[in-house]
């Protein structure tokens, strides 16, 4: 809450409201243990409207202060997928590091820390023998999650990043028999036959682009 203070000079007010009711309490009253939540509540909203105003690239200093601070925190993992987007790929692995600790049970954690070792070894920045740590990850997400959509095509992503094309496409067409509306599944077999049978994979990137319209690689793929 924001209002004019002594001679006309803006000053802040923080007010920490109960759970179930309308009451409010002005921070200075809160106890301890309030206040670490509360503090811990404006990192990670610090966080989140720096990732909206400015961008990821901008908002890892934010990221990293709050993860500093909230190692293992569940709702961190919410900032892994945009960081992985602008190559920040340490701090996302920081993070994961911290949440597989945490919450050992959580399949998100294990895909994630798999996708970000495949996004690492796809940009040349780590050898392909990385990968066996990747799929260590995805089969562990896996065995927590059968029906972890995203994780399978990790698994195929992995067998045509290692060179065997002939496995990711048996992988990548039994994952569309699987999950026939995947437009990930339609996107990864389009680039695969693109030097052997171009207008499948013609059909492929047009399948996917009915599926994920607002994905720009679809369209790159059909031009």
């Amino acid at each position: 809450s924001i209002g004019h203070g002594l001679l006309g000079r803006m000053k802040s007010e923080l007010f920490w409201w109960a759970p179930d009711t309308d009451e409010h309490t002005a921070a200075a009253e809160l106890s301890s243990e309030q206040l670490v939540r509360f503090e811990c509540d404006a990192l990670l909203r610090a966080a989140e409207g720096s990732a909206e105003l400015s961008g990821y690239e901008a908002a890892s200093i934010d990221i990293e202060a709050a993860y500093e601070h909230l190692a293992g925190d569940a709702e961190l993992i919410g900032f892994v997928p945009g960081l992985l987007d602008v190559g920040k790929s340490g701090l996302a692995g920081a993070i994961l590091d911290a949440h597989i600790e945490a919450h050992p049970d959580d399949p998100d954690g294990h895909f994630w820390l798999g996708e970000t070792v495949i996004r690492v070894v796809a940009s040349g920045i780590w050898p392909t023998e990385k990968l066996e740590e990747a799929e260590m990850s995805i089969g562990k997400a896996l065995e927590l999650r059968p029906d972890y959509e995203e994780a399978e095509v990790a698994s195929c992503t992995i067998a045509r990043l290692r060179g065997d094309e002939d496995l990711a496409r048996s992988r990548f067409e039994g994952l569309l028999t699987k999950y026939p509306n995947s437009a990930l599944a339609h996107y990864n077999l389009g680039l695969i036959k693109l030097e052997g049978d171009t207008n499948a994979a013609l059909e492929h990137f047009r399948d996917g682009a009915e599926r994920a319209p607002d994905d720009p690689d679809y369209p790159v793929g059909i031009a």
